[in-house]
């Protein structure tokens, strides 16, 4: 039961934060290099926070530092190479305004829906491995926080559909996005993982993988902005203020749950299986 109730949470957060944002940038009216700074800049924190996260874990888990790098780089070659594919064969117009471009938006639907498969991957192992009977009292405030994260996910999944009038198809997207996650998890947990368990690095490279094309895809933006000469309009400071002091608090949050785990296993308080647990207390003898 406690299995159901965190994927309909992480779920909940994450269409959440789609519905917000839908509801948010509609009220603002902004030009184009505001739309590409504040894209970039909301990618480029999220794929800070996915890489900053396994580097905590590596105190952890005592696995080579190469994994992750290697994921988080072949994230960012696969989207490098991808946009400048783009840029060869796309006219000068769709360049400049790639966020009305279909291909902007498949890729980040692409991208998040491998982190949804790498997430749904994680949270049936944890569930796999013992924990499917930890009391929900003890699993509530670390679900909690792993929702948060999946507020800024919504958003930057339907930005750029939202950026170029599409909403219908960026509901879509966000309502598939999620439907990948829960199928991914599902399936894993019942059939894949009695099967086959995956290595510590391979973990590392598919939850690092996405990171680095987010980041990429993110760098583009904001470069995108800074070479256009207009000036950015729309966004007051108070709205970028707002914005960056949530993704913060959502970023630490989580940040801070990850290195307080690691620090009790350090302590030898628990060992690496119970760490896959979301809860310390059932694991503490």
């Amino acid at each position: 039961m406690t299995f159901y109730i965190m994927l309909g949470l992480i779920t909940a957060f994450n269409l959440i934060g789609g519905f917000i944002a839908y509801f948010y940038l509609s009220k603002i009216k902004a030009n184009q290099k505001a739309w590409e700074f504040f894209s970039g800049y909301l990618m480029i924190i999220l794929a800070l926070d996915l890489l900053i996260v396994h580097l905590i874990n590596i105190k952890l888990m005592e696995f080579n530092l190469i994994y992750v790098a290697s994921g988080f780089a072949t994230g960012f070659l696969t989207l490098f190479v991808l946009m400048t594919l783009f840029h060869l064969i796309s006219k000068k117009s769709e360049v400049d305004n790639i966020h009305n471009h279909k291909t902007f938006s498949i890729l980040i639907f692409l991208l998040l829906g491998v982190h949804e498969v790498s997430e749904g991957f994680g949270i049936s192992e944890i569930f796999f491995e013992g924990s499917r009977y930890i009391p929900l009292k003890l699993t509530l405030a670390p679900v909690t926080v792993l929702g948060l994260h999946e507020f800024p996910e919504g958003i930057l999944l339907v930005l750029p559909f939202f950026l170029s009038k599409r909403i219908r198809t960026g509901f879509f997207a966000l309502l598939t996005n999620q439907f990948i996650f829960i199928i991914s998890a599902l399936l894993l947990y019942f059939y894949f993982l009695q099967f086959y368990e995956p290595s510590i690095g391979e973990e590392a490279f598919l939850g690092t993988l996405p990171a680095g094309g987010i980041f990429f895809l993110g760098l583009h933006d904001l470069i995108t902005a800074f070479k256009n000469p207009q000036k950015v309009e729309g966004f007051t400071k108070s709205v970028l203020v707002a914005a960056s002091f949530s993704i913060f608090l959502i970023v630490s949050a989580s940040l801070i749950l990850t290195n307080a785990r690691v620090e009790k296993i350090k302590q030898g308080e628990t060992d690496y299986e119970c760490s896959r647990e979301f809860s310390i207390e059932n694991c503490l003898e």
